[in-house]
């Protein structure tokens, strides 16, 4: 792959009007400078909220020996890399108990940059793969393979992630087996809708996807609505991954619940919008070209 390129996976921009940010680490500029260096060890669980290890804390009230933490860490004490022998970062952030949710969608963006391998002191074929886990959970995202300069935009429902009130945690790890690889971050952000797939009228629509489309997740029969006259009525669109109120032009794979892959449509205006009542099967990515204001 080649530099500056952003892989969105569809319905990534799903979001809707209780969408907040949990935290943004890191500046969009393309350098890792405001973080401080890799150590090149695993540092065990809790690590130290005052050091710099693959524990980083933002401000919150923590199990003992960690207790309550006044403020976040400095950005300093954020590892900027993930290497073949320190290979994840844990953030450890709270949840209030409206967050603390089984129907919520959580979306994030983490962006790398530079990318290399050194094996026997010369340059040697890589690539990454990073998964991102909620809780000490199974991976509730793995990206592509990559190498440098790529941005991941995603989603993926909080269902069976144990979220509690109080202490939590999301950890980026390198899978990646090539040897003497590191990857550098330029930033990592992730947002939290706690109704984000809730359905309160049960036409099988999450509620993010209704509100983004303009429905009503009180209408149970606007499910069964065709508004862009393609034939197709919100539910399908829905597991289609397509837009109901545009006309498709475009196939694109898509899934929709469950491990069911789908052959679905993207619009001409190319909106990513679908969802899943269940945890996601590795998505198909879309990767846009570079754009000129990237150089």
């Amino acid at each position: 792959m080649g530099r500056f390129q952003t892989v969105y996976f569809l319905s990534a921009v799903l979001a809707g009007a209780n969408t907040g940010p949990l935290f943004s680490l890191g500046i969009n500029n393309n350098s890792a400078r405001e973080f401080g260096r890799e150590s090149y060890r695993l540092e065990e669980a809790p690590g130290n909220a005052n050091d710099r290890d693959d524990h980083f804390y933002l401000a919150g009230t923590y199990p003992d020996p960690i207790g309550v933490v006044d403020e976040d860490e400095p950005l300093d004490n954020f590892e900027r890399t993930l290497t073949s022998s320190d290979p994840r970062i844990v953030v450890h952030f709270n949840l209030t108990q409206a967050q603390a949710t089984n129907t919520g969608l959580m979306s994030f963006t983490v962006d790398f940059i530079w990318s290399r391998a050194s094996v026997n002191g010369e340059d040697a074929p890589f690539e990454n793969v990073v998964e991102i886990s909620v809780n000490g959970k199974p991976a509730s995202f793995t990206t592509t393979p990559f190498e440098s300069y790529t941005t991941f935009n995603g989603f993926f429902s909080t269902e069976n992630l144990d979220r509690v009130t109080g202490a939590n945690t999301i950890e980026l790890r390198r899978t990646g087996t090539t040897p003497g690889t590191w990857v550098a971050l330029d930033r990592f952000e992730v947002s939290l809708d706690p109704r984000g797939f809730e359905d309160q009228d049960g036409d099988q629509l999450p509620r993010s996807w209704e509100v983004q489309n303009l429905l009503s997740d009180d209408k149970p029969a606007d499910a069964e609505g065709d508004i862009d006259g393609d034939t197709l009525t919100a539910r399908q669109e829905f597991q289609l991954g397509t837009n109901p109120r545009s006309q498709s032009i475009l196939l694109l794979p898509n899934y929709s619940s469950g491990s069911d892959l789908r052959v679905g449509t993207i619009l001409s205006e190319l909106s990513l919008i679908s969802a899943t009542f269940t945890t996601l099967p590795p998505p198909m990515p879309l990767i846009l070209p570079p754009c000129p204001s990237d150089f």
